[in-house]
């Protein structure tokens, strides 16, 4: 949910995990918004991702962070945002 850079309202990347659940998936990729991330808006990623895992229930949840734009203080920042967000 989210290619490339995540920039997409939390709604539809809901939207579209339950659709795809709802279409025999058994893995979701998300892309975490990297706009909120180059921000510092950590929060707003952990919500996010939060969101995207209550509809996932037991299937798997891969969130990609896309390191390359982030720093090193970045990467460790949102590694921490997708532990809050389970």
């Amino acid at each position: 949910m989210g290619f490339p850079m995540g920039a997409m309202h939390t709604a539809a990347k809901v939207a579209e995990t339950r659709q795809a659940l709802s279409d025999g998936a058994d893995e979701i990729d998300m892309v975490i918004h990297l706009g909120w991330a180059t921000e510092g808006h950590w929060d707003k990623v952990a919500e996010e991702i939060k969101a995207v895992k209550t509809v996932c229930g037991d299937a798997v949840l891969k969130v990609i962070i896309e390191t390359c734009y982030l720093n090193e203080a970045g990467i460790v920042k949102a590694s921490e945002a997708c532990l809050a967000g389970g």
